[in-house]
């Protein structure tokens, strides 16, 4: 939900009420950000797994192809290593590298200009402001590497059916 902070009276809160919704703040970021890292961590893992098992394929395929008699489970291993190729595709793109907003004030933003000579309530407004907007950002981090992994997932499973049915109808 997008808010307009600009039409918001900040005078009208008191102290302790403007430091709690910062702090709330700051944790709904760092919980949406452990998200992120638990998501990357299930990535890696089945990452991993799946590099395990494409060595595996290529090395069967690679050792039956252009034998006679076993040209349907070459084909069959080929088909299998293409599978899981894409399966490592879907994974990497779900762990490449997008920006993150940790949300916290660096010592350059805070002496570089006169902020530190704001009062502690412009920061904290100032600061939830910026929370939200990070919020959302990160939350649109976290939603698309969910989806990605989720993605990798089924091709996971279905690409031993997929395999299986080819070997019928196409080698």
């Amino acid at each position: 939900m997008k808010i307009d902070f600009t039409k918001i009276e900040w005078d009208c809160i008191a102290d302790e009420e403007l430091q709690f919704y910062y702090k709330e703040a700051v944790d709904a970021n760092e919980a949406v950000l452990k998200g992120i890292d638990n998501t990357n961590n299930k990535v890696f893992q089945f990452l991993a797994i799946s590099s395990g098992i494409l060595a595996v394929l290529t090395g069967l395929c690679l050792s039956v192809w252009g034998e006679k008699g076993k040209d349907a489970i070459a084909n069959t291993l080929f088909g299998s290593c293409i599978g899981f190729v894409v399966i490592i595709v879907i994974l990497l793109i779900a762990v490449w590298p997008r920006k993150t907003f940790p949300g916290r004030a660096l010592p350059e933003y805070l002496f570089s200009s006169d902020a530190y000579k704001k009062k502690m309530r412009n920061h904290y407004a100032d600061g939830i402001a910026s929370y939200h907007k990070y919020i959302l950002l990160n939350y649109k981090v976290q939603e698309l590497r969910n989806n990605l992994l989720v993605a990798g997932i089924l091709w996971f499973m279905l690409v031993p059916v997929i395999v299986f049915i080819l070997r019928f109808f196409v080698f």
